[in-house]
C-alpha cells in the first residue's frame, strides 16, 4: 500500500496545476463556514471535485495499540469532512480566468478547541480514463 501511495503523490506532482483555490473561515454560533473562491487558470474539459477536511492539533490521546496509559499529542487529527474525501463534483467545462465560489458548513464539537482546528481543501481533477489527481491543496487555521 504505501508503495502506491508513493506513486500516486509522484503522479500528483506531475500534474500542471489547472487551478488554484483560496479560502476563507468564520466561526458562526456552532458551525464553521469555509468560503471557497476557486480560479481556473486554463481551458479543461473534464471535471473538479472539491473536498473540505476539518483538522485540530494538540489532540490529547494514546497511541493505538499501546498497552499504557500515556498518552500524547497528535496532530492534524481528522474532526469532520462536509465532502466526500475526493471531493464534490463541483465544476465542468472550464474557462481560463473564471472563478467559482463555494461554500461549506462544518457542526462544531464544543470538546474540540477552537484556537487549534485548521481546515484543509484539496481540490481534484478528474482527467477520465487517466484518473483523479490533487490538483491543488491548502491548509489555514480557522479564524475565531
Amino acid at each position: 500500500m504505501w508503495s502506491n501511495m508513493v506513486q500516486y503523490i509522484a503522479d500528483s506532482k506531475a500534474v500542471e496545476a489547472t487551478a488554484t483555490v483560496d479560502f476563507s473561515t468564520l466561526i458562526r454560533n456552532d458551525s464553521v463556514v469555509v468560503s471557497t473562491t476557486t480560479t481556473f487558470h486554463k481551458v479543461i474539459s473534464y471535471g473538479y471535485s472539491m473536498a473540505v477536511f476539518l483538522i485540530e492539533d494538540d489532540v490529547a490521546g494514546t497511541q493505538v495499540n499501546d498497552a499504557s496509559t500515556n498518552t500524547g499529542e497528535h496532530d492534524n487529527v481528522l474532526r469532520a469532512m462536509p465532502t466526500d474525501p475526493y471531493g464534490d463534483f463541483f465544476y465542468k467545462n472550464a474557462v481560463a480566468g473564471q472563478k467559482v465560489n463555494g461554500q461549506y458548513k462544518i457542526k462544531l464539537d464544543p470538546t474540540w478547541n477552537r484556537s487549534k482546528l485548521s481546515v484543509v481543501t484539496a481540490l481534484w481533477y478528474n482527467m477520465g480514463a487517466a484518473g483523479t489527481v490533487l490538483c491543488n491543496g491548502t491548509v489555514k487555521a480557522v479564524n475565531p
